[in-house]
């Protein structure tokens, strides 16, 4: 019988912090930083499977920004946002942001707008 292992409030929060020294110019720094931040929190707890879904989500998104992915209607489908906002926001806010900004980037180019990046 496979475990379920299931994540309690504040069980990310005491996990040690990954150190980021990113400067982020374009919309792919914000979702290599997201990639980055996700390995890391990752590296605690493999057996989650929330990480599998968003490294598919992020390896779609750069294969969008990097232009070996023509098809960006999957844009509009995205979860990262979802799950940033309902599994990461309350116990690891860097997460949760990274998560947050990698989803901004990726719906307004879905939307053919111009991208603005978050400071």
């Amino acid at each position: 019988m496979a475990r379920i292992h299931t994540i309690r409030e504040g069980d990310l929060s005491e996990w040690p912090q990954p150190k980021l020294s990113m400067n982020l110019k374009t919309p792919l720094d914000y979702i290599n930083k997201a990639i980055e931040v996700t390995t890391s929190r990752r590296e605690n707890c493999p057996q989650f499977p929330i990480y599998d879904m968003l490294f598919a989500q992020f390896d779609y998104v750069k294969s969008v920004f990097e232009g070996a992915e023509k098809d960006k209607s999957k844009l509009h489908h995205l979860s990262i946002g979802a799950i940033a906002s309902k599994e990461f926001e309350g116990n690891c806010p860097e997460l949760g942001c990274a998560l947050r900004d990698a989803h901004c980037v990726a719906i307004q180019s879905a939307r053919v707008l111009k991208i603005i990046l978050t400071d």
